[in-house]
């Protein structure tokens, strides 16, 4: 069960009320979190654009079915995610969009875990990074995170951009807390080895 926010919980029940003016308010706080969301997903800023617009106008017509079960976020980022998949596949930017991933995963590796800041980290030990190379690694990730698949890259920014958890993210996109798992973990390892293939980082 997660901690309620009454202050926010009243600004919905305005909302359903009618209140536009609230409503607004309840763009505001989130319209920037959402737009991140779909530039990452989508890779073109007007996209995100319409996306995260086409977003708010459907949890506007549709708020009365928000029951306060789960974290408004996770809600209105489920709906985001929708109105992504949907322009996806209207607009035909990748094969087979967001494809149901197999349910049985392979097991992981004990020995190989990691995460984004752990890559950081090993990286600036093991190269010696320079102020400017340390400035220049944020983009670098970015670049790699861009040629992830759809999925992993949502996954990528719901986990480490947004901090969900594990089962927030399991609960938006109706899949096992393990497959979340997994993926994250094959996303970390494409990073990784995209990572090596850069100037900076070539004998890592």
């Amino acid at each position: 069960m997660y901690e309620k926010n009454n202050d926010e919980i009243n600004l919905i029940e305005k909302a359903k009320a009618g209140n536009k003016k609230v409503f607004e308010k309840l763009v505001k706080k989130y319209q920037q979190r959402v737009f991140d969301l779909c530039y990452r997903t989508l890779l073109n800023r007007l996209d995100a654009e319409d996306a995260t617009q086409e977003t708010f106008l459907r949890v506007y017509k549709g708020i009365e079915k928000f029951k306060g079960k789960s974290k408004f976020y996770t809600y209105l980022y489920r709906i985001a995610i929708t109105v992504c998949k949907d322009m996806i596949k209207k607009k035909g930017m990748q094969p087979k969009p967001f494809a149901k991933i197999e349910k049985e995963i392979a097991r992981v590796d004990d020995n190989d875990k990691f995460s984004i800041e752990e890559i950081i980290r090993d990286l600036k030990a093991i190269n010696g990074l320079t102020a400017l190379e340390k400035k220049e690694l944020k983009e670098i990730i970015w670049q790699c995170i861009v040629k992830l698949s759809p999925e992993r890259r949502l996954l990528i920014d719901l986990i480490y951009y947004k901090g969900l958890t594990y089962k927030e993210v399991a609960d938006m996109l109706d899949w096992p807390e393990g497959t979340v798992k997994s993926n994250i973990h094959r996303a970390l390892k494409e990073i990784k080895e995209c990572l090596k293939k850069t100037k900076l980082f070539k004998d890592w």
